[in-house]
């Protein structure tokens, strides 16, 4: 029997009466970025039941929920914007829902942004002028995309674009939703009239502009109100549609944000896009409490796949063109007991150690050879960052091969090093909205008292800039003093905490076979040390 979806909350102030909360709704399927990906859409719904030959709706009951960025760099962006249209009239008839939220890309091209509009999506709207007058307040697209909320809540899941940043968890969905759109209109509106009135320039994008804007003594009041509204943290980088902490900020730094927005938004999970799997496939992070679901579906663009995540009563599956999916886990399986005795092709020689590649699965590793005492401070150096949940060293195992004793560690994969990323002139995003991984890597640095980290040693997922830490076997010196910064990082709280935990007998425990009781003596006083650093 198709249960009743029951509507929770009304948002009765705002510039439209929309829901944001829904209940009793049997089947969920969510979408992430398409990027005017048309037939990969067109595939990817028809697989998942929504949408029959004709490109109608025939999912029923179920509820749709686009997470945004229909938008900009593929050329078919008016046609997935059409669809969806469309199938928002439809899907009601059958007891269905299409719910489209808004995306960073929607957001810029509603405010004159047109940066990563391509010449093809132009061409399809009539042009650059064409573009403006369609996605103005008063034209077609841009007034449906207007009425599109930044988030919502189905059941017990949580949909957003971008993320969870702190400002949501504190408004909760129906004043995050009232002020959001409180914003963006006052932008709306007041940007082209201060355009036509010279205030602004015309091909300026009306958010980005106002942080060129006079000073206060110089505004009139309009340009006042436009000010303030572009400028309002909802519509920035910390925004529900900007935010990628959800999706890439690290575990010890995210998840106690995402645990106090989730209790504030009364939900169980959050799904989001806007961030690219590193996998290409759907991905479950923070406890199973985030799934990242932009699969860099415009494959010309992301080299991604569509996928879709399906919620019902009996779980959350990936959805593909061939059915069920993978939904990949945010750290991997461990690969340890491969690595300490799986056999292996050698593949070449290479300038510091022998590239292996594993017979059974394929993983890819390296041995190092060197003396048996820096072979276990390496493995201690692995088994301690595992413990703390840093997951920066790759897996790293003693094993004699060929007569010589060393480590087997993972290879990193397509990593860059710091001398790269400095030679290259590299800009290193921080994803968290508060504190560093960088901060995490200076605790535990000075936990197992590393103290000569070099510009080749520390290492950079080329996809998602995640660290990885190689040449750990010098640290686990005796001394008990922390090395020297400039300013003091600070601490997380999540990893304070952890840290706290590890107490003599745990140290005991976990690196007894591996170093003496007078360096485990020295990592404790470091670690006191380490946790009178402020928190993040």
């Amino acid at each position: 029997m198709r249960a009743l979806a029951i509507l929770l909350l009304l948002v009765c102030t705002s510039a439209w009466s929309a829901p944001v909360s829904w209940q009793g709704v049997d089947r969920i399927v969510a979408i992430g970025d398409v990027h005017g990906a048309y037939d990969a859409l067109i595939t990817l719904l028809q697989s998942a039941g929504l949408i029959d030959g004709d490109g109608n709706w025939s999912g029923g009951s179920a509820h749709l929920v686009s997470l945004g960025d229909l938008l900009d760099r593929g050329a078919e962006s008016k046609q997935v914007v059409d669809l969806l249209i469309g199938l928002q009239q439809q899907a009601p008839g059958s007891g269905g829902m299409v719910h489209v939220l808004l995306g960073n890309h929607e957001l810029m091209n509603l405010t004159n942004d047109l940066r990563d509009v391509s010449p093809a999506e132009f061409e399809s709207y009539g042009g650059i002028e064409g573009h403006r007058e369609l996605f103005a307040l008063s034209g077609a697209y841009g007034k449906w995309l207007a009425e599109r909320p930044p988030m919502l809540r189905i059941n017990a899941t949580v949909f957003v674009h971008g993320g969870l940043p702190a400002g949501v968890a504190e408004l909760g969905i129906e004043q995050t939703v009232t002020t959001f759109e409180d914003q963006l209109h006052t932008v709306l509106n007041l940007g082209p009239r201060l355009a036509s009135e010279g205030l602004i320039a015309p091909d300026a994008d009306w958010i980005s502009a106002a942080f060129d804007a006079p000073d206060e003594a110089g505004q009139t009041d309009d340009q006042a109100a436009w000010i303030a509204a572009a400028k309002h943290e909802l519509l920035g980088a910390n925004g529900p549609l900007w935010y990628r902490g959800t999706a890439a900020c690290h575990a010890l730094i995210e998840q106690p944000r995402l645990d106090h927005a989730l209790q504030a938004l009364n939900a169980e999970r959050v799904v989001v896009g806007h961030t690219p799997t590193t996998s290409r496939e759907i991905t479950r992070r923070l406890n199973g409490q985030a799934y990242v679901i932009d699969t860099g579906m415009l494959a010309a663009v992301y080299k991604g796949n569509p996928r879709a995540l399906e919620i019902t009563a009996a779980g959350l599956r990936a959805l593909g063109p061939d059915g069920e999916q993978t939904i990949v886990p945010a750290s991997p399986e461990d690969p340890t007991a491969t690595l300490t005795t799986a056999g292996f092709d050698s593949a070449y020689e290479s300038g510091q150690g022998q590239e292996l590649t594993f017979t059974d699965n394929g993983l890819k590793a390296e041995f190092l050879a060197m003396n048996e005492r820096d072979a276990q401070r390496a493995v201690a150096a692995f088994r301690l960052d595992r413990h703390l949940g840093l997951n920066m060293v790759p897996a790293t195992v003693m094993r004699t091969i060929d007569g010589r004793t060393g480590i087997v560690l993972a290879k990193p994969g397509q990593y860059m090093s710091e001398r790269s990323r400095q030679e290259g002139g590299y800009s290193r995003p921080n994803y968290c909205e508060t504190g560093s991984d960088f901060h995490l890597l200076a605790a535990y640095d000075a936990l197992i008292g590393k103290r000569d980290r070099g510009l080749d040693d520390l290492l950079y997922n080329r996809r998602d800039w995640g660290i990885r830490i190689v040449d750990n076997h010098t640290a686990f010196s005796s001394q008990s003093r922390l090395p020297t910064y400039t300013q003091t990082p600070t601490l997380a709280p999540l990893l304070a905490e952890r840290l706290r935990a590890l107490n003599a007998d745990v140290l005991e425990t976990l690196l007894q076979d591996l170093v003496s009781p007078r360096t485990q003596r020295a990592i404790l006083k470091r670690r006191d040390a380490i946790l009178t650093w402020p928190r993040a």
